[in-house]
């Protein structure tokens, strides 16, 4: 099949176009920057220029595809401010833009990423895909983003992320050196839960979902085991050997604790890394 990745120079692009062309596929890797798709090319993707902003360049890249994947986003590194406006933008206006270009090229499989954030647990409670969706500031447009896929009229299928770790994500950094020197603050008293997944993990449920027979799905790709705060900071100070750090700091993200059971059960998806534990601490 061939697929249009459309923001494959991003952290998630780098680990999907590779594991999509091992799996048999003939890959446009689509970005605004040639110099950005230096590893899409080396992994043998052929490079196309593309604005998820721009419905002309859009079509042009995607003429021929059979499928289409909107992997573009523009969120803030972890522990960088402001920046969420722009990806509010991509997320709303890109999206509007790559369903017309797809629905003039004729691609009726569509692929877009998501946050499993969308759907907060009020307590304890485990959730999944079924659970009703609750937006904040920042994920607000993540909802509306959902409902222009869902009201397309395309064979759509969305792949809702939890919080990602992993190589080029700045996730692992940011936690090791907040850590290391003491600047990092336990949100609250560390009691929320959030469900992690691997970005490798992550372009693997992607890659899975574009290639099933059917969609007009949406499926959680998180880790098999959502952790709290406090358990998690524990374990990475216990493995750097710093203190852990003090509570009281303000909340990172919304309090989730998600099921993946509708994606094992629907594409055969299962996460390599079934925790941090196995995905994360060996790499710090």
């Amino acid at each position: 099949m061939r697929v249009g990745v459309v923001g494959a120079s991003g952290v998630v692009g780098r680990h999907l176009v590779p594991q999509l062309i091992d799996r048999g596929h003939q890959v446009r890797a689509i970005g605004r920057d040639v110099a950005k798709l230096v590893a899409a090319a080396a992994a043998g993707a052929e490079i196309h220029l593309g604005n998820i902003l721009d419905e002309g360049s859009l079509v042009a890249a995607l003429t021929g595809c059979e499928a289409a994947v909107h992997i573009a986003t523009v969120v803030p590194r972890p522990g960088a401010p402001g920046g969420w406006a722009a990806n509010d933008r991509v997320r709303r206006e890109g999206t509007a833009n790559l369903i017309a270009a797809c629905r003039a090229c004729g691609i009726a499989r569509y692929v877009q990423q998501s946050i499993a954030m969308l759907v907060p647990s009020l307590a304890d409670e485990w959730v999944d895909e079924r659970s009703p969706v609750r937006t904040e500031a920042v994920t607000r447009s993540a909802a509306d983003m959902e409902e222009q896929v869902q009201q397309s009229g395309l064979d759509w299928r969305m792949v809702r992320g939890g919080a990602f770790y992993g190589p080029g994500t700045g996730a692992d950094e940011f936690w090791a050196a907040g850590i290391g020197d003491g600047s990092l603050k336990m949100p609250g008293d560390g009691a929320d839960f959030m469900s992690l997944v691997h970005i490798a993990d992550y372009a693997a449920a992607l890659a899975a979902a574009t290639e099933a027979a059917t969609g007009g799905f949406t499926m959680n790709a998180v880790d098999d085991h959502p952790v709290r705060w406090r358990d998690f900071l524990a374990a990475l100070s216990r493995f750097l050997g710093a203190p852990v750090p003090e509570q009281g700091g303000p909340s990172l993200m919304t309090r989730f604790r998600a099921r993946n059971t509708l994606a094992r059960e629907l594409i055969g998806w299962r996460p390599f890394y079934a925790s941090f534990r196995s995905g994360l601490l060996p790499m710090l």
